[in-house]
């Protein structure tokens, strides 16, 4: 979850809504790749997934543009 925060974090700025922090259930039919079993040199555990098969989506956090700790950048 800290990865997927400092994401969302530093691309608050890039665009005018800001960013959103998500979870959602990805059952195996929905994972399409997981780049991480070929290299994991940022330690992110990546899975890239067919948005349409998720399940239970749910905002976690939204993180607008000039908040937080990065504001003042």
């Amino acid at each position: 979850m800290d990865v997927a925060r400092a994401f969302a974090e530093s691309r608050r700025g890039m665009y005018r809504g800001g960013s959103v922090l998500l979870e959602a259930y990805a059952p195996p039919e929905a994972i399409i790749s997981a780049p991480a079993l070929f290299s994991d040199r940022y330690d992110e555990a990546e899975y890239i997934v067919d948005r349409r098969k998720l399940k239970g989506v749910k905002l976690l956090e939204r993180m607008r543009p000039g908040e937080g700790k990065n504001a003042d950048e």
